[in-house]
C-alpha cells in the first residue's frame, strides 16, 4: 500500500523534530505531533491514489516499484505484493498482465508509442498502443526530486483509453455508414423528382 508501517512513521517523525529543531529536545510530544501529521499526510495520499479511476506506479530511479494502487492492478491483472520491492525489467515468458505493464514502463517496448510531450518537458507524456491484446494507454510520468534536484523516484499515472477509443471509432463508422445509407435513397429521390420536373 502507500502508506508506512507505525515503526517508520516513528523513525521518521524523530529525525524530521531532530533537523527540524536543531538543538530543540526531541520530546515524546513532539515525536507524537509529528508522527501524526504525517500519518494524516501518508493516509490521505493514500486514500485519494486508491480512490483514482487512473493506475499510479511509483518507482525509483533503478525501476524497483515501490507502490501501485488498486486500479493499476485492475488494468492490468496484476497484484502490488508481486511488483511491490522489486526491480521491474523486461523479460521473456511474462504474463499478458505484466507485458503490458512493462511496455508502460518502458514504451520502447510497445507497438507504437508517441512522446506528446517535448524531450525535456515535464511531466512526460506518451501514448501507447499495444498489439496483443490491442490497447490504448496515456501515460503521464513526474520526477520527484531530492533536495539536491536529482530525481529521487518517479510517479507514473497510466489511462486506459482503450475504450473511449473504441467508442470514437464506433461513433465514426456510424456516422459514415449512415451518410452512406442516406445518400443512397436521396439520389434515387432526387433523380425521380428532375425527372418529374423534365
Amino acid at each position: 500500500a502507500f502508506f508506512l508501517a507505525g515503526a517508520a512513521i516513528r523513525l521518521l517523525a524523530l529525525l524530521a523534530v531532530a533537523l527540524a529543531g536543531g538543538s530543540a529536545f526531541i520530546t515524546e510530544k513532539n515525536c507524537r505531533r509529528v508522527e501524526r501529521e504525517f500519518e494524516v499526510k501518508t493516509r490521505g495520499f493514500t486514500a485519494l491514489a486508491e480512490s483514482l479511476r487512473d493506475g499510479i506506479l511509483i518507482y525509483d530511479p533503478d525501476f524497483t516499484v515501490l507502490a501501485m494502487n488498486a486500479t493499476l492492478e485492475r488494468q492490468f491483472g496484476i497484484a502490488r505484493g508481486d511488483y511491490v520491492g522489486k526491480r521491474a525489467q523486461p523479460k521473456a515468458g511474462a504474463g499478458a498482465g505484466e507485458q503490458l505493464l512493462l511496455q508502460c514502463m518502458f514504451p520502447s517496448l510497445a507497438a507504437t508509442s508517441t512522446q506528446t510531450s517535448g524531450p525535456d518537458e515535464w511531466p512526460q507524456v506518451v501514448e501507447i498502443i499495444t498489439e496483443n491484446p490491442p490497447k490504448k494507454f496515456v501515460t503521464l510520468l513526474s520526477r520527484v526530486p531530492d533536495d539536491r534536484g536529482t530525481p529521487s523516484y518517479f510517479i507514473k499515472i497510466i489511462r486506459d483509453e482503450t475504450k473511449e477509443r473504441e467508442v470514437r471509432e464506433s461513433k465514426s463508422e456510424f456516422v459514415s455508414v449512415a451518410a452512406h445509407q442516406l445518400r443512397t435513397p436521396l439520389t434515387s429521390i432526387n433523380w425521380a423528382l428532375e425527372s418529374i420536373a423534365k
